[in-house]
């Protein structure tokens, strides 16, 4: 798989620890910080959390937001109340694990995130939510690139994908998948979502990554 384009726009501190040397058995934690474009004040961005904090609740993911962020997750078809941050979370407890997409936005002060936290390796998944049901969601990996060809989505024909301007506030013209990516394919950044609406007919899709920094 490719990595040439982990981390773009994103800084990485890698810290390895070998354990049980005798048998020659190593675990490997790449523990590292990514830091978002900044979203100027008034306008809307989606994102998605790019890394494994631990605890992946909205307290620990963005602890430093400025005063009158909010957020907006769309989760199993649906958004949940609205979460601002006035000096601490409305709702310190709503997770926001590696992958899931949200918007966010702040009327008074420009955003600038900076997420730190664990590369989640090994096999992990996204839900993309069957035909007929949006999914907000980005790559579970701090990975830049095409979205199925490096960031490994499980395309079918008839899947449509929205991406979002930061830039123009708007939807940037619709992707869809119909064999091959019309009008391309879709590429994303550290960090971003999209809305994937699978093909009619099609179930609960997982979006699986089998990840390692070694590879």
């Amino acid at each position: 798989m490719r990595t040439k384009a982990l981390f773009v726009a994103a800084a990485l501190a890698v810290a390895t620890v070998a354990t049980s040397v005798a048998q020659v058995t190593y675990s490997v934690n790449a523990v590292g910080y990514v830091k978002a474009p900044t979203v100027p004040a008034g306008n809307w961005a989606m994102m998605c959390n790019p890394l494994d904090a631990g605890d992946n609740t909205v307290a620990n993911v963005m602890p430093n937001a400025a005063v009158g962020t909010s957020v907006y997750v769309y989760r199993n078809g649906a958004y949940e109340a609205v979460n601002s941050f006035i000096g601490v979370w409305l709702d310190p407890a709503q997770e926001i694990p590696p992958g899931q997409g949200f918007f966010i936005r702040n009327d008074t002060a420009d955003i600038d995130l900076t997420f730190v936290g664990e590369v989640p390796q090994g096999t992990d998944s996204n839900v993309v939510l069957p035909a007929d049901s949006f999914s907000l969601v980005g790559s579970i990996v701090p990975q830049a690139g095409l979205l199925q060809t490096d960031l490994a989505y499980p395309a079918q024909a008839g899947d449509g994908v929205y991406q979002w301007d930061v830039g123009t506030q708007g939807y940037k013209d619709p992707f869809a998948f119909v064999g091959v990516w019309v009008p391309s394919e879709p590429q994303l950044n550290v960090g971003e979502a999209v809305w994937i609406l699978p093909a009619a007919g099609t179930g609960p899709r997982d979006w699986v990554r089998d990840f390692s920094v070694n590879n």
